[in-house]
């Protein structure tokens, strides 16, 4: 309908230039009809000198037309801005900012009118148009509609870079003013908020430090004594007492002003000046220009006060207080780029992992409820813990949060054990996994997912004389499902991606994020037809398959032919792009017909469900591949009916079993909430 729409627009605006033209030659034909003279006017009847008036006419008014028509414009090459301003009567409709035609597009100029061009009159009734050759009508034109401006709308800004208004609390402070502060009684209680390998190295003498991620900042769950027992051991009991505590001032690396929401300078004042037993009349502080300004004042040096010394912790460092953001990402704190924290002792620390897992940290108070099947009745075969969720939801709901708390705990031990480089004797870390990858940047997707050392999968034949990809081996105790958890390949490692499917055997790819989410780029196009390395893939067979028909959800399956040196093999995908990162489909029930769909091509096949390795990627590899294994592990398990999975919740030791396979696995509550969603009604559909 639009596209009906902007041609007929397009055929009133032709009709209406035509018609306007017509009117100005007929204008111009009856000032000049009578000082015009015909030739052989003596010898010619009457007739013969109307026809050759009419003819004459014609041809003045061809040639008017040719010359002084508004929308004629040269055949040159030009750019946009030159066809438009190429009008002798421009229209009363302003051209768009945002045409796709830039002033630096250069393209051939027909002699036609210019779509980008507004008609210079419009009539009423478009019936009224009458052909180029037909005589210029007598009736009268309605003068041209004024047409206003076209007022087109700023893009939107992010919320997050709109202005901030600065609580009365808070104020700001010079150098100057900090310098003639601390040499006041009582002094002043500063706070470093920079990241912990930067404190380490120089700080505002006396500095107490203070690196909390603004993820956790802005929530108003995280209270203020949550934040403080994540500081340095031996520096908390400076807040116990906030009634009496010194003027304080906060400082980052070199903020000048607080307008921006996503400022961690921001949000630590507020945590502060909301903090239960802040007075409603202390004010809080900080330092304009930061740390750079500091160091770069004059009174500061010659009374003392930048302090370059080393610091070290004393005793155990807490979660993420004595733990802080590397400094290649240093300048990325202040727009909520959360990286792992990172173990340290003294000096010493790993600067070349970060990962989300801070970021995706469960509240003691935040859960998210199971959904139950409408037609999922009790039953005394049901597993235990089946039996509790149906008994009372909403408490399992609050149990499953306090699991999920459980598992993240116990991988952040692990990050911590293989990142570590402290000493034997300090044990409280899982010291019995490394990591790979992390040297080989440009074969990562993300700089915070690798995979362990003690599960990748390793290339046989090395390319470049490497056998990485960020690929592991998945596989459970308790059932004989097999998979390869992988990131989405880039196109530097579509050949080790293609190469891990030829060595391995792969049968059946299950890819479950899209190639675009919003406007980010979340898996490259390794299915379209190409060479890569030794091997040539074609794609030789594409359907539609019904995963929900109710909200018309489909997958894709494609089947793929890859070659190698005359040697062919096909490989089948399936494409399910209605899963968001983080999030979980509209219905549970989808990733069931998923794994219906990946069973029964591998049963066409007459390859066995049970040891034939099926690789799973979303965008890292992660956390929906973590989910969809999961449940078909479980899915399985539940289907043997073995007894001894009668008391044990499943669910929870599978996720846990596969995080200890691949990081991440299962990334967030909403997934883990969505493992037992799926199985829930994998179990009313066998009902």
């Amino acid at each position: 309908m639009q596209t009906k729409l902007g041609s007929d627009n397009r055929r009133l605006e032709l009709g209406t230039q035509e018609h306007s033209g017509r009117r100005r030659v007929a204008s111009t034909d009856s000032s000049t009809r009578t000082s015009s003279s015909t030739p052989n006017s003596s010898s010619t009847s009457v007739l013969d000198q109307q026809q050759h008036q009419q003819l004459q006419l014609h041809q003045r008014r061809a040639s008017q037309h040719q010359h002084q028509h508004p929308y004629d414009f040269p055949t040159t090459v030009g750019t946009c801005t030159d066809r438009l301003t190429a009008t002798t009567e421009p229209g009363p409709m302003s051209v768009s900012p945002y045409s796709p035609c830039s002033p630096e597009v250069r393209f051939p100029i027909k002699e036609q009118p210019s779509y980008f061009e507004a008609p210079s009159a419009v009539t009423s009734n478009t019936h009224t148009m009458k052909a180029r050759s037909q005589s210029p009508t007598t009736e009268q034109i309605p003068p041209p509609i004024a047409l206003p401006s076209l007022q087109l709308r700023r893009p939107s800004l992010p919320i997050t870079s709109l202005a901030r208004e600065t609580p009365s609390q808070i104020r700001a402070l010079t150098p100057d003013q900090l310098v003639d502060l601390l040499q006041q009684a009582p002094g002043a209680t500063v706070v470093d908020i920079r990241p912990y390998c930067d404190y380490t190295l120089s700080r505002v003498k006396g500095a107490l430090h203070f690196c909390i991620p603004s993820t956790f900042l802005k929530r108003a769950s995280y209270s203020f004594r949550r934040t403080v027992d994540n500081m340095l051991p031996e520096q908390r009991h400076a807040f116990d007492n906030l009634a009496d505590l010194p003027p304080l001032v906060i400082y980052d690396r070199s903020s000048e002003h607080l307008q921006t929401s996503q400022s961690n300078l921001y949000h630590t004042l507020m945590k502060f000046v909301t903090a239960e037993g802040w007075p409603a009349d202390q004010t809080a502080h900080y330092l304009v220009g930061g740390l750079d300004a500091w160091s770069r004042n004059d009174r500061v040096a010659a009374n003392g006060l930048l302090d370059s010394e080393m610091y070290k912790c004393e005793g155990r460092p807490p979660e993420f207080g004595a733990i802080g953001f590397t400094r290649a990402t240093a300048n990325l704190a202040d727009a909520n780029a959360i990286p792992f924290p990172l173990v340290t002792s003294g000096l010493r620390q790993n600067p070349l992992f970060k990962s989300v897992r801070a970021a995706m940290e469960v509240q003691d108070d935040e859960y998210i409820e199971v959904q139950l099947p409408v037609d999922l009745e009790p039953s005394d075969n049901h597993p235990d813990w089946v039996k509790t969720i149906l008994s009372d939801p909403l408490e399992a709901s609050k149990k499953m949060a306090a699991e999920f708390r459980s598992l993240e705990q116990a991988e952040k031990n692990r990050m911590f054990g293989a990142l570590s480089i402290k000493s034997d004797s300090e044990n409280y870390f899982d010291r019995r996994y490394s990591i790979s990858g992390i040297e080989l940047g440009v074969k990562n997707r993300y700089d915070n997912i690798y995979p362990y050392e003690h599960t990748r999968v390793k290339l046989a034949r090395k390319t470049q004389g490497c056998d990485y990809i960020n690929a592991s081996h998945i596989s459970s105790a308790h059932s004989k499902r097999v998979y390869i958890a992988t990131q989405a390949p880039l196109p530097e490692t579509f050949a080790d991606f293609f190469h891990m499917i030829w060595e391995e055997k792969v049968p059946v790819i299950v890819q479950l994020a899209p190639e675009f989410e919003g406007a980010m780029l979340k898996c490259h196009n390794y299915w379209g037809e190409g060479t890569h390395g030794p091997y040539t893939v074609r794609v030789i067979a594409t359907r539609k398959e019904d995963v929900d028909t109710k909200d018309n959800i489909v997958a894709t399956i494609r089947t793929f032919e890859v070659s190698r040196e005359g040697v062919v093999r096909h490989v089948t995908q399936i494409f399910y792009d209605a899963w968001p990162d983080l999030g979980r489909p509209a219905n549970p029930a989808d990733l069931l017909r998923l794994m219906e769909l990946k069973d029964g091509i591998l049963k066409h096949a007459k390859l066995p469900v049970d040891g034939t390795k099926v690789v799973v990627h979303c965008s890292a590899g992660c956390g929906r591949t973590g989910t969809f294994c999961a449940i078909d592990i479980v899915c399985d398990i539940l289907q043997r009916g073995d007894p001894q999975y009668q008391h044990k919740d499943v669910v929870a030791e599978v996720v846990a079993e596969l995080r200890t396979q691949r990081t991440s696995m299962v990334q967030s509550l909403r997934q883990y909430v969505l493992c037992y969603d799926s199985v829930l009604a994998w179990l009313a559909k066998r009902q």
